[in-house]
């Protein structure tokens, strides 16, 4: 721990108090306006940008009862990520981990795990989960990060608006329309972990009134290393095509038809992770593809209503270790707000899912597969309710029926209450409810071979339970957000998490025979709470240097059923910090040149044994031109190399360290 701290104190002088020295910049307003460049932009100009993401009604960030974090275009280009998971390490109450070269760990307020499903991810209203553990295969969403206008991230449930993948919050992820990427966008670069990459896109009209754009990419990922044997064998090669097309039919109805195919291929250490006295691991290579497409249609109505209608469907085939893994989602959501009308907005709507997916043991011609066909119907009422100018009370429920578990009610209620301008305080409390997955209900079969005992083979096999509940959560929390100064402001929130139904995984029998058979099984008698703080400072220290700093404490008590279980699954504790923390430098200097830091430091995960870490990483670019921009990113500056997660059942992890790439992008 004090080598942990040695480097976080190296990393503020160096990275952070320094830079204001090399450049200070012309005395002047700090709240400036700079519409094109949200990085500059005012406080007061960031606490008013809109957000959807909490009730599907735009709302300006500094009036929403919730706890929402929005990661800017700016943001997303000067942070040197080159991948959706890495950017969401901004996001305070967030915990992201990473196992391997493609594969991360990530949830909000609560346990986590390489298959944590508790929070839905979305592309423009298109859920990324899997609907065979419902969780999201990360290695499947490369998306150009160019075409990202903004990651709006609401931590707590939100099932009411979004149903129930949502029980633990949502990522948001909002793509550029077709408009504001016209021209053409090549971009290159490559050194270090990231070894090659590259992006082209394109972008035009037809007519006047619609708009189209065309992308591909790909990308060359090194492996990650091992103490015991150097080679992590956990490369990732991935390519990605894209084509959107937004078309005004009307000054009242637009059209959005977009569409995105992927092929990805990436090495798997694959073993079990847990220590068994005889477990072994063999290297495997994963490989996916798939597609997807989206339509969908808004309405305008001259009373100031509105109605959205979006269809969406995907597709996907993996294979690994020793599954095949298809699946198809069809999903049908509709949506009608009212106009405004005595202080009320009502909002309702219907949504409809249906999946088929199958999972398969091709190593073993008689085994049996699992084929369902899951369903999903629910209705949604929102009102939001004006009560004063500064007061705002919204009510809503979801009333859905799966095939699992029969109907599910998800209440919410939310209140807002903004003083005076640029100081809100707000409480919400809610429902939600994750009903359970394929893999949890149905899933049979040979997982792996643990060993032998008297020369007999012992095989580790995956029982089905058909019975099991759904996870729900009942959230109470609140926060204060406010511009303090013209230069500072703080958004903080607490909440309390009372869980039931956690997952787990328990032994459910053993079978003589050659092989011998344990079987496991997922189990739901678990419960637990969850406490947490998190807290987001933003201060522009001058004019051309912001700063922001976020905090997050969380205390995780779970209560375990009694009987044999196996030390795996997301319901554990210590499989999330309890301490975690940042800090991040934007700093503008002349010439067109940028200088951007960010220091993370976590805490020790007790569930895997693993100490407290620290990473710095660095970004200097160069603008050199209307159209060009030259790059340099560092990761892990901070030397040395660490595990940062381990995964439930498969893949042994990758350990990090320093890494250096280039970059240039071009805009023609």
């Amino acid at each position: 721990m004090d080598v942990v701290w040695t480097r976080l104190r190296i990393g503020l002088v160096t990275a952070i108090l320094g830079l204001p020295q090399v450049y200070a910049g012309e005395p002047g307003d700090a709240r400036r306006p700079l519409p094109e460049d949200l990085s500059e932009a005012s406080l007061e100009q960031l606490m008013d940008i809109e957000v959807v993401s909490v009730t599907r009604r735009p709302q300006p960030k500094s009036r929403t009862a919730a706890a929402v974090y929005i990661i800017t275009a700016e943001e997303i280009r000067r942070s040197g990520a080159r991948s959706i998971p890495e950017l969401l390490r901004m996001v305070p109450g967030l915990h992201v981990a990473r196992i391997n070269t493609s594969q991360w760990a990530i949830a909000a307020r609560g346990t986590n795990g390489q298959y944590s499903n508790r929070m839905l991810v979305m592309v423009d209203g298109r859920a990324l989960s899997t609907s065979i553990y419902g969780g999201v295969y990360w290695d499947a969403q490369d998306l150009l990060l160019e075409d990202v206008e903004r990651i709006e991230v609401l931590r707590g449930p939100s099932a009411t608006a979004w149903g129930p993948r949502a029980a633990n919050g949502v990522v948001n992820i909002i793509t550029k329309k077709a408009a504001e990427t016209q021209g053409g966008y090549l971009e290159a670069g490559g050194g270090g972990h990231e070894r090659v990459f590259g992006g082209a896109r394109f972008g035009g009209k037809l007519g006047s009134r619609a708009h189209y754009r065309v992308s591909g990419q790909m990308l060359r990922r090194h492996h990650t290393w091992r103490e015991d044997s150097g080679d992590g064998a956990d490369g990732w090669n991935a390519e990605r095509t894209g084509v959107r097309l937004d078309w005004y039919a009307t000054e009242r109805d637009e059209v959005n038809l977009s569409g995105n195919a992927y092929d990805t291929r990436t090495g798997q250490n694959a073993g079990l992770p847990f220590p068994l006295p005889y477990g072994g691991a063999a290297v495997a290579e994963l490989h996916g593809h798939g597609g997807d497409a989206l339509a969908h249609w808004r309405h305008d109505s001259t009373d100031g209503a509105q109605t959205d209608v979006q269809f969406s469907q995907d597709w996907a085939a993996n294979r690994g270790w020793r599954w095949d893994e298809n699946v198809y989602n069809l999903d049908f959501d509709l949506r009608r707000r009212t106009r405004s009308f005595g202080g009320h907005s009502l909002q309702y709507g219907i949504n409809y899912v249906q999946t088929r997916c199958s999972l398969t043991d091709f190593t073993d011609p008689g085994a049996d597969s699992v084929h369902r066909s899951p369903r999903r119907f629910s209705v949604f009422l929102d009102d939001e309710w004006a009560l004063t100018d500064a007061l705002s009370l919204s009510l809503g429920g979801r009333i859905e029926h799966n095939t699992y578990t029969g109907i599910e009610l998800q209440p919410e209620i939310r209140l807002a209450w903004e003083p005076k301008r640029g100081n809100t305080l707000w409480f919400a409390t809610a429902r939600g409810a994750r009903p359970p997955t394929p893999l949890e209900t149905d899933a049979r079969g040979e997982i792996a071979q643990i060993g032998s005992i008297g020369g007999v083979p012992v095989a580790m096999c995956l029982a089905d339970n058909p019975g099991i509940r759904s996870e729900t959560v009942r959230a109470v929390e609140a926060g204060y957000r406010a511009d303090v100064t013209a230069k500072v402001s703080v958004d903080l929130a607490a909440y309390w998490n009372s869980y039931a139904g956690l997952r787990s995984v328990a032994l459910a029998g053993f079978s003589p025979g050659a092989p011998a058979r344990l079987y496991v099984k997922f189990d739901d008698r678990d419960s637990g709470r969850v406490t947490g703080v998190e807290s987001n400072v933003e201060w522009w220290l001058r004019n051309n240097l912001r700063l922001v700093a976020n905090h997050t404490w969380t205390r995780l008590v779970v209560k375990e059923a009694g009987g044999p279980r196996l030390p795996v699954g997301a319901g554990g504790p210590g499989s999330v910090p309890t301490h975690e923390g940042q800090l991040r430098s934007y700093l503008t200097l002349p010439r067109k040149v940028t200088f951007d830091t960010a220091l993370y430091v976590s805490g020790p995960l007790e569930r895997f044994s693993l100490p407290a870490h620290a990473r710095l990483d660095a970004r200097l670019a160069w603008g050199g031109g209307e159209h060009a921009e030259f790059s340099v990113t560092g990761s892990e500056l901070q030397g040395g190399s660490h595990i940062e997660f381990y995964s439930e059942f498969s893949g042994r992890p990758g350990a990090f360290g320093r890494s250096l790439y280039g970059m240039v992008a071009w805009r023609f």
